[in-house]
């Protein structure tokens, strides 16, 4: 008997177990698939998502450009000693305008009794 003859043999049971594997091979590859309806709802999805990524891609330039314009540590520095420097000289003006204002008022005193004097000989 030759090889050929003995496989004859064993065909049916080699066979079915083929069928059997294959069988199983399909039903574990149809839940790694996705469905015709999955498919469709999916591409709904992401076509109704595109107009939301490019606002948002809009978005993200123009927020990288506005960074590119924002001034560097050292010019924040300057800045802030610029502001220091502003502040000093705002309370400086700010004394000497108090001192105007005392001045004013005794203005004020004085023409009111020139105003009085005056109303008065008339």
């Amino acid at each position: 008997m030759s090889l050929l003859d003995r496989l004859m043999n064993w065909l049916p049971g080699i066979s079915v177990l083929m069928n059997l594997f294959i069988m199983v091979f399909l039903m574990a590859m149809g839940t790694k698939f996705v469905s015709r309806e999955e498919y469709k709802r999916m591409k709904a999805t992401i076509e109704s998502q595109d107009g939301l990524i490019a606002s948002l891609d809009f978005k993200v330039k123009f927020m990288e450009a506005a960074i590119k314009q924002l001034p560097d540590i050292d010019k924040l520095h300057s800045i802030n000693l610029q502001m220091a420097t502003f502040d000093g000289q705002l309370k400086n003006v700010m004394t000497r305008f108090e001192n105007f204002v005392d001045l004013g008022e005794r203005l004020q005193r004085q023409v009111d009794i020139m105003d009085d004097y005056l109303r008065r000989r008339t």
